[in-house]
């Protein structure tokens, strides 16, 4: 075949991915997948043997068997875009396979976002939705809204990730400031939390909600979710008062506050939950919601 071809003569040279490429630690298990091969006469059975120095942390993969539903596959998952040198392709006259040799060629960006991914979304265990986020991550919001769209094509409403396909999807749309999209989206993923019992989600998707119509000047609706988001955190989810969904509300009932003492009481209030979360709390930018805060703080005491 021509593929074969190509990489016979582009010995040496640099390839790269199109997509994220999922591989195995075990040779045996990948030896399985590669030999399941294909009822095609016009394919060939290929083998990669991937070489990476994992004493370098720029290599773009990670290590995900954790994550997978099916961990003994020792599934190891390479970046987008990651890069290979073409080592060796030789032809196995006894297993009737092609076998690559390829090298990973370092690249620090691919893999910070790989980290930051898994650092930002410890608790997230489905694969497909941390594709995603790897995705919103790497600046690929385009690529992030269609892969999650199409995964919400293969999802029946039923399906578990159902609220939280939604929500990423409305976080694309708000990424592009196409905020009435980013409603619809949320609101669905709303309702998706609520009826499954996932009141702490629904709660903190109320109070971005109620952020983004508070922000087009729409301060009826903006209450109306603030008001949600609060008594659902505390009635529903019982989280504890410093947790950050009840910090954000604490800001959203400042900034719709006309009073500018009640204001900034409402801002100090949300400043101390930041500044000491509950244990309860999974959110991880605390020192960019310390920031903004102190910034009103400073805007309240500048206009007096």
């Amino acid at each position: 075949p021509s593929e074969i071809h190509n990489l016979k003569h582009n010995l040496g040279k640099s390839i790269a991915t199109n997509g994220f490429l999922s591989t195995s630690r075990s040779r045996e298990i990948a030896y399985t997948f590669a030999k399941k091969g294909s009822k095609r006469s016009d394919t060939e059975t290929v083998l990669l043997e991937i070489d990476v120095n994992t004493s370098k942390l720029a290599t773009a993969l990670a290590d995900i068997a954790e994550y997978s539903h099916y961990p003994e596959e020792q599934e190891i998952l390479f970046d987008l875009g990651v890069s290979f040198t073409l080592r060796v392709v030789n032809y196995d006259m006894k297993e009737k396979m092609w076998i690559v040799t390829l090298t990973a060629v370092e690249d620090e960006s691919l893999t910070t976002d790989t980290e930051t991914v898994l650092r930002k979304y410890p608790d997230e265990k489905d694969i497909n939705i941390l594709l995603g986020n790897l995705l919103f991550e790497s600046g690929q919001n385009k690529q992030c809204q269609k892969y999650f769209k199409n995964l919400l094509h293969h999802c029946k409403n039923e399906h578990d990730n159902f609220a939280k396909i939604h929500e990423n999807i409305g976080r694309t749309y708000e990424y592009e400031n196409n905020y009435g999209e980013a409603i619809v989206y949320y609101i669905s993923a709303f309702n998706g939390y609520f009826s499954s019992d996932r009141f702490e989600n629904a709660a903190r998707l109320a109070s971005i909600i109620g952020a983004i119509y508070y922000n087009q000047n729409d301060k009826q609706n903006a209450r109306i979710y603030t008001d949600i988001s609060y008594k659902m955190a505390k009635k529903d989810a019982r989280l504890p008062d410093n947790h950050c969904v009840i910090g954000r509300c604490m800001n959203s009932f400042a900034c719709l506050e006309q009073d500018s003492q009640i204001s900034l009481n409402y801002h100090i209030k949300s400043l101390n939950i930041y500044e000491n979360p509950s244990e309860m709390c999974k959110c991880v930018d605390h020192d960019q919601l310390i920031a903004l805060t102190c910034e009103n703080i400073a805007l309240i005491y500048s206009n007096e």
